[in-house]
Order: C-alpha cells, then structure tokens, then sequence
C-alpha cells in the first residue's frame, strides 16, 4: 500500500468504535446516568454495528502488518469533532438548548476520554500487531508442519507395539577394571 493511502473504513471504524468508547468513559466519569435515559437508546443499536466491524478491521490491520492506521492525532480530531456533534444532537433531539452543552462536566469529560480512546485503539492494534510478528517467528511453517505429522502419526497408532524380544539384546555383566 503506497505512503499517505489509507482506507477509509479502517479510520472510519476506529473513530466510531474510540468516540463510543468514549462516550461510555465521559458518562461514567462525570457521573451522569446512562441506563433508562432516553436520549442514548440508539447506542446499543450503534454498538452492534461498530464493534463486528472494528473486530474485522483489526483483523485486516493486524494482516497488513498495521499498515494503513490512522494516526493518534488524526484520530483524536475525528472522534473529538464526532463526540461533540452526537451530545448536540442528543441534547437537540429532548430539547436542551446547544448552549447548554459547554457547561456539562459530560463534555469535558469526553473529551479527554476520546484522547484515551484513541490512544487505546492504536495501542490495540499495535500490540496486537507485535504479538502475531512474535508468533511467527516462534512458529514457522516447517515447525507447525512438524508438529501436524507427529500428532498424525499419533492419532494413527497411539499405541505402538511393545517390542519384540528378538530386538532386545543380552548384555553380559558389567567387567570391574583392573
């Protein structure tokens, strides 16, 4: 993948799965409650879209060696802009003023969760991205097929024969040196 081309869908989910995660943190951290609120009933709908779709980018990205991930900054500007615009809205659809939003210890709390957020889906993707280049180089192809053929030569026979008599050898007493 040629330098500065990203998809789309890789940043795309990861903003939507950080600015959910984030959104959860600001809620928890500021105390606000969440269940039974009827402002955030669409989130479980949200979440079942965003998180299949964050566990196959992942997938992707760990395959591309994480090539083709957004930036910490770029993430953050995305998420920071998408929070913003879900608490306007949320407040917009039960009729709280827009204005009233700068005043909720939600918003600031948000904000700073979707630093943390973005920086936890980076660090996700970069352990993860570390820890299958570990499990190659323990693991090679010629070892796992090792390993196969052993484990088939089991499973044919796990019983092996005890062996025959006419193989075993007498071997006279030890001589004491003189």
């Amino acid at each position: 993948m040629p330098a500065g081309v990203r998809p789309r869908l890789t940043t795309l989910a990861l903003v939507g799965f950080g600015t959910l995660i984030g959104h959860g943190l600001a809620y928890a951290l500021s105390g606000s409650p969440v269940a039974g609120d009827p402002m955030h009933g669409y989130l479980r709908v949200v979440a079942a879209a965003v998180v299949p779709l964050v566990f196959v980018v992942m997938i992707v990205l760990v395959r591309r060696d994480g090539a083709g991930m957004p930036g910490l900054v770029e993430l953050v500007g995305y998420q920071t802009v998408l929070y913003v615009l879900q608490e306007s809205l949320e407040r917009g659809a039960v009729g709280v003023p827009p204005n009233a939003l700068a005043g909720d210890p939600v918003l600031w709390w948000g904000l700073g969760a979707q630093v943390a957020a973005a920086a936890f889906a980076r660090g996700s993707v970069r352990l993860s991205v570390r820890l299958v280049r570990a499990w190659r180089r323990l693991v090679s192809r010629r070892e796992i097929l090792g390993v196969v053929s052993a484990v088939a030569a089991w499973v044919s026979d796990p019983w092996p024969d005890p062996p025959s008599p006419h193989r075993i050898r007498p071997r006279a007493p030890p001589v004491a040196a003189v």
